[in-house]
């Protein structure tokens, strides 16, 4: 007689392989990122676990940090994209794929699923890692998840990782930094809340403060690949002219100067704009798009040199269409080009757009997406920001807060 084939997510080689990787993984984190560990007591059976989410080896700190053998992951897609590494992570820990930056319903309807088999499942509602250290824009279709789920939900605090790994850095640096439970809501202050009073106690909880954790010691490489998250330079207001090295920021256009200091905040070398840190940065460069009229001409706005522009294959992999083309943004289409092809992307026929990794841009398009990988320093966030601001006025929307992180 055959056997019933087993559907639940669940497998029994998740504790084994977790229990064993468990203490070599808090070994890692403590000597790469001097990661303290202080783990909490977590209920029997299902609940979220919610988290910032602020460098790359946050969800092994947030495993570390709950007492839990076993919690299930939501995670990119883009992960499954990678054979070996996917199919490794399918077997050993089974993350929830979920489609970034898109509404995923199968998504949601595999949380569902796993909590109701009596297990923990770990989201980072952000949906993006912060390239400034601050809160990313949250959905408020998490209230939503929260309601519908009925199971506890933790809410923990990445605080003081954006010191040592930020976003856009190649290198990190040690320095102390903490997962902490900030807040445990119960069903019954579940079942009471609002969708907006969820929604708000979870952003409000979520939040953490970059410079409450300067670094305890001098660093030569501080301010390195920082252009990838800043593209533009307000002292001479242009865009795609900042350059970083060492511990230092510089505009080729103007000769604008800036040191990056191991509190966080900038001192001006060379200039007349004195900009504080990379948050109040990020801020006027939004500030800056959001003013822009790209409509006033078709002219190219941004544009690289070396790009490969990949089809993505869901959970098979990628294939590069061009390799080291020229990317030209517009506000009508992406257009990649090499001396033997090109291709050109409609905006309009782009429903989605977003960040992978810390320098990929991926647009969504129909069945289809498109990935945009550059050089080391190639600025994939400046695509996506601006495809957001486009979108926006043609959607409509006048305070376009929301550029695609």
């Amino acid at each position: 007689m055959n056997k019933s084939k087993n559907t639940s997510w669940y497998r029994k080689r998740h504790k084994v392989l977790c229990t064993i990787a468990k203490p070599i993984l808090k070994l890692l984190v403590e000597i790469e990122d001097n990661f303290i560990v202080e783990e909490v007591k977590t209920n029997d059976g299902a609940a979220l676990i919610l988290s910032n989410h602020i460098s790359g080896f946050d969800p092994i700190k947030l495993g570390l940090s709950i007492s839990d053998k076993v919690c299930y992951y939501v995670a990119t897609d883009d992960l499954f994209n990678k054979k070996f590494i996917g199919g490794l992570l399918k077997y050993s820990v089974n993350p929830i794929p979920k489609s970034k930056s898109v509404s995923d319903f199968k998504c949601v309807k595999t949380i569902l699923r796993v909590l109701k088999e009596g297990h923990k499942v770990a989201i980072f509602p952000e949906g993006n890692r912060t390239y400034t250290g601050e809160l990313c824009h949250i959905d408020d279709s998490i209230a939503k998840l929260v309601k519908v789920a009925k199971v506890p939900v933790y809410i923990f605090n990445m605080e003081g990782g954006y010191s040592v790994d930020p976003r856009w850095s190649n290198k990190k640096r040690r320095n102390p930094n903490y997962c902490r439970l900030k807040k445990l809501i119960d069903v019954e202050e579940i079942k009471k809340s609002t969708h907006k009073e969820l929604y708000d106690t979870i952003v409000e909880n979520l939040k953490c403060n970059p410079f409450d954790y300067p670094l305890k010691k001098n660093y030569n490489h501080l301010s390195e690949y920082l252009e990838r998250a800043i593209y533009y330079c307000p002292n001479c207001d242009s865009f795609e002219t900042i350059y970083s090295h060492k511990n230092e920021v510089h505009c080729f256009n103007c000769g604008y100067e800036l040191r990056y200091n191991k509190d966080l905040t900038f001192s001006l070398i060379k200039g007349e704009k004195e900009v504080k840190n990379v948050v109040l940065w990020d801020k006027i460069q939004k500030e800056k798009i959001q003013k822009m009229d790209p409509f006033i001409s078709d002219d190219v706005i941004f544009s690289d040199n070396q790009v490969t522009l990949y089809e993505i294959i869901k959970y098979k992999g990628k294939r590069a269409l061009i390799k080291n083309g020229l990317v030209t943004i517009n506000n009508k289409e992406i257009r990649v080009s090499s001396k033997k092809k090109e291709i050109v992307i409609p905006l309009s026929d782009i429903y989605d757009s977003c960040v992978v990794m810390k320098h990929k841009a991926s647009f969504y398009v129909s069945d289809y997406q498109y990935q945009l990988d550059g050089k080391a320093r190639f600025c994939a966030l400046k695509y996506v920001q601006l495809y957001h601001h486009i979108k926006n006025i043609k959607n409509g929307i006048k305070e376009d807060e929301f550029l695609g992180l």
